[in-house]
């Protein structure tokens, strides 16, 4: 049966494209959408949160964003290390868990600086153009740490498992090998010959030394 290939392994992309494309493996290419798709999904849970508790005055700013993150976190989580990043056993707290978590809790305190500052400048504003203002600052921040959030956790969170590098070994020829054993037959056959040759002509020269010897004893028992 002939296996089926995704899109990432399938597609032929256009040529202006390739150079681009030919950097990254399917599989990282899978991994950037699902964390982008994820990270979008997020960010449309956290900015829903931080519209609907500030615009009406239930919580300031800095409160709604800090709660805001916290809604974006908690799906995130298991999107990016089930969907994402496919892991499927039981979390490792102190490698995966405890890491996610301060660098999210990072993330939102940056916001939630971020809001604050905007929301003091447009403080004579009205709550519209606040919240208006405020939601994009915190848009903004979600993309600054977007890109070192997936490094992070692509290198240390849930680090893959790498293909390895395909180390090219050259392979002469099969008509190339053959030609090289013919070159290579004579001579095997001359050394062959001369040492068959050299050891015909001791042996030759033993049999004469004996030949000579058992002529001068029987000449010796002649003569007796």
């Amino acid at each position: 049966m002939t296996e089926r290939l995704d899109f990432w392994e399938s597609w032929n992309p256009p040529e202006w494209l390739q150079p681009l494309w030919r950097r990254y493996q399917p599989d990282e290419w899978r991994r950037m959408f699902r964390y982008t798709a994820g990270s979008a999904i997020c960010f449309v849970v956290s900015e829903l949160t931080f519209v609907v508790l500030f615009a009406p005055h239930i919580l300031g700013a800095k409160s709604s964003s800090v709660v805001a993150s916290v809604a974006g976190i908690i799906p995130g989580y298991w999107l990016n290390r089930t969907w994402t990043w496919g892991r499927r056993h039981r979390s490792d707290f102190w490698r995966e868990v405890v890491p996610y978590w301060v660098t999210a809790v990072l993330s939102a305190a940056f916001a939630a600086l971020a809001i604050g500052a905007v929301n003091a400048a447009t403080m004579n504003d009205n709550r519209a153009v606040r919240t208006v203002l405020n939601a994009a600052t915190y848009m903004a921040v979600y993309g600054l740490v977007f890109v070192g959030k997936y490094l992070l956790f692509d290198r240390v969170l849930f680090p893959g498992r790498r293909e390895p590098q395909q180390v090219a070994v050259s392979v002469a020829p099969e008509s190339e090998i053959t030609n090289r054993i013919r070159r290579r037959q004579p001579s095997l056959n001359a050394a062959g010959r001369t040492s068959w040759s050299t050891g015909s002509r001791m042996r030759a020269a033993d049999l004469s030394r004996s030949s000579s010897a058992c002529e001068h004893i029987a000449r010796g028992c002649t003569s007796e």
